[in-house]
């Protein structure tokens, strides 16, 4: 897996060429202290080392949702969701998502809306509740920051960095992807 170096205010490049092609959302703290995946203008508004109180699978499992739509043609599928871009997502919220793939692998709704949902990680510092496995598989996600370098993870990711090749430098393919830092005690 592909990783680069970057240098001071490539977050936000990085943050406005996504927000080009996805309406974003990102862990946001609100007035009332609560950090909510609201929509995100730049990287310092998101709130770093923090789990939104509703997790990113409301974007995917909607509460409520057509099945189908009834017009002077007959019945007919609902139109495709909107793609959209979740950026700042922990460690732990990657992992839910893998989980979320498993048990959803053949849900035809969920995997449209899948594909159209762009993912970027961020690095955090665990808590000692934290559960996030150890494992040496990589989470899902497009792209992945922690500290000043920057993990492809896919085909989608890498059509995001084609126009910001010219600002990143270093790199590499090892490390292979961004590890989790063991949970504090």
């Amino acid at each position: 897996m592909e990783n680069w170096s970057f240098g001071i205010g490539f977050k936000d490049q990085i943050l406005a060429a996504i927000r080009r092609e996805f309406p974003t959302f990102g862990p946001v703290t609100s007035d009332d202290g609560v950090i909510r995946l609201s929509p995100v203008e730049c990287w310092e508004k998101i709130a770093p080392d923090a789990l939104p109180l509703i997790p990113l699978k409301r974007f995917l499992l909607p509460p409520k949702e057509p099945l189908w739509v009834l017009d002077e043609d007959g019945y007919h599928e609902p139109p495709a969701p909107e793609p959209l871009a979740l950026v700042g997502i922990a460690f732990c919220d990657l992992y839910g998502l893998a989980c979320l793939d498993r048990v959803f692998a053949e849900d035809s709704r969920y995997l449209v809306r899948r594909r159209e949902l762009f993912v970027v990680g961020a690095e955090c510092t665990p808590g000692p509740d934290c559960f996030c496995p150890p494992g040496e598989n990589s989470p899902p996600f497009d792209l992945f920051r922690a500290g000043e370098r920057l993990w492809c993870g896919s085909a989608a990711g890498e059509g995001i960095l084609a126009g910001l090749k010219d600002e990143l430098s270093g790199r590499r393919t090892t490390p292979p992807w961004p590890k989790q830092p063991a949970p504090a005690p």
